[in-house]
């Protein structure tokens, strides 16, 4: 029996998963998927996890507290996207933003759990990705196809605003020309992050599992419960 099908069929249970206070999707959905288990030894790693997250939360101040549950909050789903680059398929520039937030945030979530010795809750470095994606290096949420990813497109970018203000016959050619090199350059940062995507399907899960054992370690506080 999973999760989900036991709160379904236990008032009791489910009232206390609606005291749970889980940010994301990934923590929901491997929580409803997750099995009831009697394995001692997975029992005792579960406890301890909790535990640690119950002893680090005490260590928060207010303000870095709601910085942590902000950025666990703005930590979206991007399997699809990872099965889109796996197809042999182009992200967008939506897709592409959704894995440089991503990445963003998995840095950010490193930083605050910095001081949690706890290896479970380790995500594996985004910083390549970041560096792909942020080619100015200002780290902040937002992507367009940046003029710094190619010298060529930057010079069609300025002759194409140039021929719209003189009305030029070869606006449409050059514009044309322009969204073919952008969707070059999507195809080439695409096939780039190819090799990080085994470590960016390992941070959904992490981020799951950090977000489950917080929501429990909260809960824990807030009831008292041992």
């Amino acid at each position: 029996m999973n999760f989900k099908t036991a709160i379904n069929i236990n008032p009791q249970l489910k009232t206390i998963y609606e005291l749970m206070d889980i940010k994301t999707f990934m923590g929901k959905d491997m929580l409803f998927n997750s099995k009831f288990s009697k394995d001692k030894n997975f029992l005792e790693k579960q406890y301890t996890m909790i535990e640690d997250c119950i002893n680090f939360l005490k260590t928060l101040n207010e303000k870095d507290l709601h910085k942590f549950e902000c950025t666990l909050n703005d930590t979206h789903n991007i399997k699809n996207s990872i099965n889109i680059i796996k197809g042999g398929n182009n992200l967008d520039d939506v897709g592409l933003f959704e894995v440089k937030s991503f990445c963003l945030n998995c840095k950010a979530i490193n930083f605050i759990l910095k001081d949690l010795r706890n290896d479970n809750f380790v995500l594996a470095s985004c910083q390549e990705i970041i560096n792909i994606l942020d080619p100015e290096g200002l780290e902040i949420k937002q992507f367009y196809i940046y003029s710094a990813y190619d010298k060529e497109l930057s010079n069609k970018r300025n002759i194409f605003e140039k021929y719209k203000l003189e009305d030029n016959p070869e606006t449409d050619k050059i514009y044309a020309e322009l969204i073919d090199l952008e969707n070059k350059i999507r195809e080439k940062l695409c096939q780039s992050i190819i090799p990080f995507l085994d470590n960016l399907t390992k941070n959904l899960e992490i981020i799951a599992l950090i977000d489950i054992c917080f929501a429990k370690a909260k809960l824990a506080i807030d009831l008292n419960l041992v």
